[in-house]
């Protein structure tokens, strides 16, 4: 279970943690 939060956490980090890429 742990494995899920910390992809989790991966997945939400690299599409809100680098806005300036995104847009």
């Amino acid at each position: 279970s742990g494995l899920l939060v910390s992809f989790t956490g991966y997945a939400l980090y690299t599409a809100f943690g680098q806005p300036s890429q995104q847009l």
